[in-house]
């Protein structure tokens, strides 16, 4: 049994939010900091990056803002995108380069612009997100196992559990009944206490009830987000006394950046 796996996994259930969403993300978050101190050079690293065509967005913007942050300079986010950029410069000269499409040459115009579409639509998945998947599917196989242990029940119980997707995973690959059924019973009571949070967060926006104040539904807002989509662990938080919406606060940082 891989300890590491197992140490990561008692550090991330004594967190907040769905434990594999975390050690994914931790794992992600360690490999875009081996490519920006080690990598940005590396062609094993550039060809992957080609294949995907970069980052995905959240990791994207994630590499540039650790960047700024640990080393207070943007020349590996520059380094990685004039390369991709030089390579989508050419895609679109070869383009432009061919002979213009008329009204008899609609067949060939089509196809070469379905060329170029392909040309420009990745082949690869974005590295950071190929670990993360990898990582996630592994920690939760090692948790599936230790869960066997009453220690590692008690220690499960006491976390905020798996989101959906996570516990539909855990589900499927899960072959022990007893330990099958734990993990259902478990997510059921989850899911009953939160949707108890979420009636009286809801109930509070009458105007009747308006005046009282809030208690443990006071998140329930972000809770029942990260059930249904797991989380996203480097978000800003949230202004004390805020009860706005998550989306509408990840809407606005995103704006920042242009989407």
């Amino acid at each position: 049994m891989d300890l590491l796996v197992q140490a990561e996994l008692k550090q991330a259930l004594g967190a907040s939010g769905c434990p594999i969403c975390r050690v994914g993300e931790e794992a992600a978050s360690r490999y875009l900091r081996f490519v920006l101190h080690e990598s940005v050079n590396d062609p094993a690293t550039r060809r992957r990056l080609a294949s995907s065509w970069g980052f995905c967005r959240r990791h994207g913007w994630y590499f540039l803002r650790l960047e700024c942050v640990t080393m207070r300079d943007g020349l590996g986010t520059a380094i990685l995108a004039e390369g991709l950029l030089k390579m989508a410069e050419q895609v679109l000269d070869g383009h432009l380069a061919g002979p213009p499409g008329g009204v008899r040459k609609q067949r060939a115009a089509r196809a070469r612009l379905e060329k170029l579409v392909r040309s420009l639509t990745p082949r690869g998945q974005c590295p950071p997100c190929v670990v993360q998947a990898e990582h996630e599917a592994y920690a939760l196989a090692v948790l599936g196992t230790v869960l066997q242990v009453e220690a590692w029940r008690e220690r499960f119980a006491l976390s905020d559990g798996f989101c959906l997707r996570h516990l539909r995973d855990a589900l499927a690959t899960e072959k022990i009944p007893d330990r099958l059924r734990w993990i259902v019973e478990d997510h059921h009571r989850r899911l009953r206490r939160l949707l108890a949070d979420l009636e009286e967060y809801i109930r509070k926006h009458d105007y009747r009830f308006s005046q009282e104040p809030y208690g443990r539904e006071r998140d329930a807002v972000d809770r029942a987000t990260a059930a249904l989509v797991g989380n996203w662990f480097d978000l800003p938080r949230r202004p004390p006394g805020n009860h706005g919406s998550e989306a509408e606060r990840v809407q606005a940082e995103e704006g920042k950046h242009g989407g």
